[in-house]
């Protein structure tokens, strides 16, 4: 599998989150990144028995707060993914890393899409990114067969008049208009979108500035992972870009270990 050895060269490291108890899922990660250089990171199994919510608290203080008065409706596995990818990224900003994609257990790899991608990746500005979403539910993207930039746009602007009213519930971000505009993916160029309100962190890529930004602007657990990413993009606190042709995709088949 050649062209997946490209990942290595667009990410200095990528990790797999993943838990002991579901390394049974772990042979199908390994089948889809067949070639490639990646490890696993031990996740949090907020399921465990050992790991109640004053214990997972009284373990992560120093990372973060759990709001359990908001968080006392999910299941333990949501708030297990969340301090599964804070402590991914405080790791990413302890060592220092830059460039790093970030994969869960239930990715599903389109590589010959990759082969078709890899050249626009590679000459991908991280410059002022702080995240790049590689895979995404489709919750205000625009249609991803639309490969002209000005008409993506234009069915965006469609798509905010015909949904305006189902666009997603804000629980940190005030509703203004421009922030339910923000909702919407916007297209940047040929091959890359804003990003907008997505949901999914199955596959994201995260530079060490976007990871110390990340860490700073969470320091409470309010909301789940992935809308707490959105919530901040579309609000503009965090510069979210999407490659517009996404690469990575959960498997419907196999629900995620950590959520």
């Amino acid at each position: 599998m050649v062209e997946r050895k490209g990942l290595n060269e667009l990410f200095t490291h990528i990790f797999v989150i993943s838990i002991e108890r579901n390394k049974s899922r772990q042979p199908l990660v390994d089948e889809q990144l067949e070639g490639c250089s990646y490890n696993y990171f031990e996740g949090v199994d907020a399921g465990k028995n050992n790991n109640d919510p004053e214990h997972l608290k009284e373990q992560f203080s120093g990372l973060v707060k759990i709001d359990e008065h908001l968080t006392n409706n999910w299941s333990s596995g949501q708030t297990g993914c969340w301090l599964s990818h804070l402590s991914l990224l405080k790791k990413i900003v302890d060592e220092k890393l830059d460039r790093v994609l970030i994969l869960e257990d239930d990715i599903i790899f389109d590589h010959k899409k990759f082969e078709q991608k890899i050249e626009v990746l590679k000459k991908f500005d991280w410059s002022n990114r702080d995240l790049l979403y590689m895979g995404y539910t489709r919750v205000c993207a625009v249609n991803q067969k639309i490969r002209n930039p000005a008409l993506r746009n234009l069915y965006r602007i469609y798509y905010f008049l015909k949904y305006y009213q189902k666009t997603p519930p804000f629980f940190l971000v005030k509703k203004t208009l421009r922030i339910r505009f923000s909702c919407f993916s916007k297209a940047i160029s040929k091959d890359f979108d804003r990003a907008g309100y997505f949901y999914g962190t199955h596959a994201y890529a995260v530079s060490y500035h976007g990871a110390v930004k990340l860490l700073s602007l969470f320091k409470e657990i309010k909301i789940p992972v992935d809308m707490s990413y959105a919530e901040a993009v579309v609000s503009g606190k965090l510069n979210g870009v999407a490659l517009n042709r996404q690469l990575f995709f959960q498997n419907k088949e196999l629900p995620s270990s950590i959520i």
